[in-house]
């Protein structure tokens, strides 16, 4: 009587397990590693295979493989960018980038003046006429290689620095930078929404350090650049007034070489702007 008894336990459970195991689909509990996009910076999953992506970038690193190195730590840092270290790192990457493209662009733009033809006038879309002496169309050909190849990069570093601000809040660093990423956009192109864009990161860093100087200096200068001369006074002088003060909170180290170059820059902007405007 004991076995038959035993075997109805058994059959009963597995009935029991199958039963719970073919639930709705709708109630099935997703694999977790297969995190949605739209959730992924929030969760420990992404956290941790943003970490797992870093070391095999290291490990690229070390072996001298750049572009995988560069590749996995995009990688990682598209899984989570709330890890400012990760972050920075693959924005300095970024940024030699970026400043190895603008080198490559002037000397492009200089064989183009040295041949005639006007740099600013030539866009990525630019198509070159047939018929044009080899020396030309090479020249036009590299130009617009040159240019396309940086407003790649700088899309990538905005597109992960405006993601980090996303998700790293109240870092005037990270703001600064995003800030700066655009000026530079804007200084090579003259898009105002882009100097636009830069003032409101920038303004994001005041708020979040309100002795941050570098952040009043490309204010100031942003203003300048959209041509509100009394906006550009206000944070010129802002600048000035934060100067004086933060040594004397933060300490005399606050005070560099190069704010002191920017705190001339600023005073001489003051004299002319209060000239110019009568303010």
């Amino acid at each position: 009587m004991v076995r038959p008894r035993l075997i109805l336990l058994l059959l009963l459970a597995i009935f029991f397990v199958l039963n719970i195991s073919c639930t709705d689909s709708g109630d099935v509990i997703t694999n977790p590693w297969l995190v949605p996009f739209r959730e992924r910076h929030g969760s420990a999953v992404s956290r941790s295979q943003m970490r797992a992506m870093v070391r095999l970038a290291r490990f690229y690193q070390d072996a001298g493989m750049q572009a995988e190195y560069h590749h996995s730590l995009t990688t990682g840092v598209e899984l989570y960018a709330g890890d400012i270290g990760v972050t920075f790192e693959l924005l300095n990457v970024l940024i030699d980038g970026i400043n190895a493209g603008r080198a490559s662009l002037t000397r492009r733009k200089a064989e183009l003046t040295g041949l005639g033809i006007d740099p600013e006038s030539i866009t990525i879309d630019f198509v070159p006429e047939p018929g044009l002496p080899d020396a030309a169309g090479e020249a036009l050909t590299g130009y617009i290689e040159s240019l396309t190849e940086l407003e790649t990069l700088y899309e990538e570093a905005y597109r992960i620095l405006s993601s980090a601000c996303g998700q790293i809040p109240y870092n005037p660093e990270l703001y600064y930078r995003t800030a700066h990423l655009q000026f530079l956009r804007a200084e090579e192109d003259g898009d105002r929404d882009k100097y636009k864009d830069a003032i409101n990161y920038l303004k994001r860093s005041i708020a979040s350090d309100s002795s941050h100087l570098e952040s009043y200096h490309l204010l100031a200068t942003s203003y300048e650049r959209l041509g509100d001369s009394d906006r550009s006074l206000r944070f010129w002088r802002l600048f000035e007034v934060i100067y004086e003060i933060a040594p004397q909170t933060v300490g005399q180290g606050f005070i560099t070489p190069q704010r002191e170059a920017m705190h001339e820059e600023a005073l001489e902007r003051i004299t002319e702007l209060e000239a110019e405007t009568g303010l």
